[in-house]
């Protein structure tokens, strides 16, 4: 089964082939929020999103792991086991759900994560660069978002069963991530526990 730490060797890996094999098709997508998404998101045969070839990686735990994209609003999961109906997708396991947000609407990313049983949880989003922090809203993105993402956390965990479930939050500055993709790695993954979420 996919943990965080086997995400995080995997997606490192993926990026950095990507960046090794042709970074002008990366940076060119990374500066369009559309471009980007599908970059990171697509299920296409002929050209595979990150998080596909991040599961590819990951089937080397489980053969039976396969990658969906757009699966009741949720952006990817991983998943795998035995189809449990014969008309369409319906898996005997998830083995993780991942939320890819370009602009500033985490908060809904990360209800949808709080509400889906799957031991893994992955939000992806994006701060702002400094030239970039010209407002106090924008300079308090980050922590204003991780605070904001606690509260939820806490005020749907009143209410539901207690979840043995895995976050990893993985954020990128929004326009200088790119050129350091070679040699210095700069995302940023929180992996927080249950208690400190």
């Amino acid at each position: 089964m996919p943990t965080a730490d086997k995400f995080i060797t995997a997606f490192k890996q993926v990026l950095q082939d990507r960046y090794d094999a042709d970074a002008e098709k990366l940076l060119a997508a990374y500066v369009q929020n559309r471009a980007w998404t599908a970059y990171m998101l697509s299920n296409n045969s002929d050209d595979n999103g990150v998080l596909k070839d991040t599961a590819e990686k990951l089937r080397q735990f489980d053969e039976s792991l396969r990658y969906g994209v757009e699966w009741y609003t949720i952006d990817a999961v991983f998943y795998g086991g035995e189809n449990l109906l014969e008309a369409g997708e319906y898996p005997s396991r998830l083995y993780a759900i991942i939320e890819h947000e370009n602009s500033d609407d985490v908060g809904h990313e990360m209800w949808k994560l709080l509400h889906w049983r799957c031991p893994l949880k992955i939000l992806i989003f994006y701060d702002w660069n400094e030239e970039d922090k010209r407002t106090e809203n924008r300079r308090r993105f980050m922590q204003n978002t991780l605070c904001s993402l606690k509260k939820m956390h806490s005020a749907v965990s009143q209410f539901q069963a207690k979840e043995n479930a895995e976050y990893l939050l993985i954020t990128a500055n929004r326009k200088m991530m790119m050129p350091c993709l070679s040699g210095v790695t700069p995302w940023t993954l929180v992996r927080p526990s249950p208690q400190s979420l």
